[in-house]
């Protein structure tokens, strides 16, 4: 990429795999080691990435730790906590 951060077409593969895991900041920083970019090229160059190429973009959101899986979790507990207060309350 010598540099540039408009280059993205020629990512590094561990840079996509970073992002297909959901881990954008090690795409960042494994993308500033290989190619010597500022962390605002770096981070540009990711997020174009991300952007321009739907299939990496789907598999980035679905492995978020923000995901649908993290909400739905957060949602349980805070029933069976409103649930057994409730109950506790009322005993």
């Amino acid at each position: 990429m010598s540099g540039d951060a408009e280059n993205y077409h020629e990512m590094p593969g561990d840079v996509v795999d970073a992002i297909r895991r959901g881990r954008k900041i090690e795409a960042i920083k494994a993308l500033r080691e290989v190619q010597q970019l500022s962390l605002k090229q770096a981070k540009h160059a990711v997020e174009k990435y991300i952007r321009d190429n739907p299939s990496v973009a789907e598999s980035y959101q679905a492995s978020r730790p923000d995901s649908g899986i993290g909400r739905l979790l957060i949602i349980v507990i805070v029933l069976f906590a409103l649930y057994y207060g409730f109950r506790w309350v009322s005993a």
